[in-house]
This record gives C-alpha cells, structure tokens and sequence, in this order.
C-alpha cells in the first residue's frame, strides 16, 4: 500500500473512537490526498463475487448483444461501448483522447427500468434482456448504498464544522453504480509513468459528485492517483474499498479538501480489467453553497454534474 493512501473502517467497525484520532487523520488524508482505503465488513464478498461473474458474462458477449441494453444520451443508464466518452475533458482544459473501455451504469434519479423491486434504474429491457445481472446488480446497488451512507457519515465527522451536509445528501440521493471493462485485447502493458495525463486506458480526470467508491474484482491494478503532482499506483487490497473525493465536496468545503485526478493506465499484466464505481450524487436539486460564500455562488448539484458529463460526452 502506498505510504500516501490512509486504511479506515466504516459503519459500526468504524464508531469506536472517542478520542477522534480517526476523524482527524481521515481529514488530514482528505485535505492532502483526497482518497484513502476503506473497509465495511458487511460488505459482503459473496454478493460482489456473482456481481462480478454476471456482469463479465454480459460484457464478454458479442457487441451487437451488448448494443441492445446501450445508453440514449449523455445522463441515461445502459451500455456504451468503448470510445463513447473522454473523461479527461471533463474538466474543459484538454482536448481529451477516447477512454478505451466499455461501460454499464444504473442508478436512482433517472427514469429507467427498475422493475418496482429496487432503486436503481437500468436501461429499457434489461429485465427480459438479461435478468440474472440484473438480480445482481439492484443487489450490489443496495449493499454499495449502505456502504456509502457509513462512508458519509465518516467523513461528515471528519469535516466537523466545516460539514456541507455530506451525511444528509445520501437521503433522497442520485448515485449510479458502474462498471468500466477493459477488455485487454488492444492495450499495451505500460508502467504508471508512461501513460500521457490525456491517454492510457482512462484519461486523467476528477470526479464529479462528492466521493466515490471503488472496488477492483480479481486484484487487477493500473489505478494510478495525482498526490503533490507526482502519480502514485493505487493498488487493490482485498476487503478494502478506495474512496475517492469528487469535484463538490471541495466546492462545498472551499477547497479544505481536494478532489484527486486519478487514471487507468495498463494493468501490469494483460488481460481483462474490471473496475467497479459508485458514484455519489446528491438528489439533483440540492443547493450547495461553498464555505464562506454566499447565494452568488450556490449551485445546483444536479447541474454541476451535468456540466461535467456532456463534457464527457462531446
């Protein structure tokens, strides 16, 4: 493990500590870094192992199969093949190469085809389309919510004071849950200083909402993240999660803490890459105003996503 990536528990492994020491490197780390190592113990490895098998017997399917489930527009969920987006021009200061995977996303906050059994939304279809992925994802959607809540509740205490109401964005909130597949078959293994910031498997970026989670079935590494302007490897450690601050918790901090740019190069050993992300989103009409600032410069959250993905999406 990198010195730079602090270890901490969440939910109820992660209340015992009275004397704060906990909280306090947690906002050091997020002041500094921006990301860190988290563990849930009641995140079940069974649950993400099927979640895992189902979904690489979707993407192994031939792409016209895939084709059938695909997204419709730049907030919709589905399938896109790879090419579709450039995370790397989020931020608009780079004209950004294609991200070469492929990817699935479901979510709340979006109309979709949720069946009336689950929270999150898919593309139109996949019921009928694919059911036993679709089984597995609505229940990792619901196992990665809960972990989600306990993370915020960390960090709300970690911020202390200084809390924009990280805690209490998860009531009524929009997260999509998704899964970037590197096939292996067209990327050049390549060591974590190789990559251009703008190429790689996956563009360097930040994200958008106010954390993410993320977690990497089978140890494949190639995650490298941005500390003090050198790249740092990021690797999987097995029953730990990687959590990583997006564009708005620093917004609504003033910048106390810091959003990490982060990337995929090759992993070091070719072959199919699978990263599993939870995006955290507040429900779409929550007002965030900066520390210290005033209604001049709230912002919809739900807009300052927005601005990011047609980026993406050009």
């Amino acid at each position: 493990m990198p010195a730079t990536l602090g270890t901490f528990e969440v939910g109820a492994a992660g209340r015992g500590d009275p004397a704060g020491a906990a909280r306090a490197r947690l906002d050091t780390a997020m002041a500094e870094v921006g990301a860190c190592y988290v563990r849930d113990p009641a995140l079940s490895p069974a649950l993400l192992a099927g979640f895992a098998e189902a979904t690489a017997a979707f993407f192994r399917q031939p792409a016209g199969d895939k084709l059938a489930l695909s997204a419709r527009g730049p907030g919709t969920f589905g399938y896109r093949p790879a090419g579709s987006g450039a995370y790397a021009a989020a931020a608009g200061t780079v004209a950004a190469s294609r991200d070469r995977c492929e990817l699935f996303k479901v979510g709340a906050g979006t109309p979709g085809d949720s069946g009336g059994d689950g929270a999150a939304g898919g593309p139109a279809g996949w019921g009928a389309a694919a059911p036993a992925m679709r089984s597995a994802w609505l229940a990792a959607y619901a196992a990665f919510e809960q972990t989600a809540a306990a993370a915020a509740d960390l960090l709300a205490a970690a911020a202390g004071p200084a809390d924009p109401g990280v805690a209490r964005w998860m009531g009524g909130h929009a997260s999509n849950l998704a899964v970037n597949w590197y096939p292996g078959d067209d990327a050049e293994p390549s060591g974590p200083s190789q990559p251009t910031d703008e190429g790689g498997l996956r563009g360097a970026h930040t994200d958008f909402g106010p954390f993410t989670l993320l977690h990497h079935p089978g140890g494949v590494d190639g995650l490298d993240i941005e500390v003090d302007g050198h790249w740092v490897a990021a690797p999987p450690r097995p029953g730990h999660l990687i959590l990583l601050l997006g564009d708005l918790l620093p917004f609504a901090t003033g910048r106390r803490w810091r959003a990490p740019r982060h990337r995929v190069s090759a992993p070091s050993a070719s072959g199919e890459r699978m990263s599993v992300v939870f995006f955290v989103f507040p429900d779409p009409t929550t007002i965030v105003t900066p520390a210290g600032g005033g209604p001049a410069e709230a912002v919809a959250a739900g807009a300052f996503v927005a601005e990011r993905l047609d980026r993406v999406y050009t």
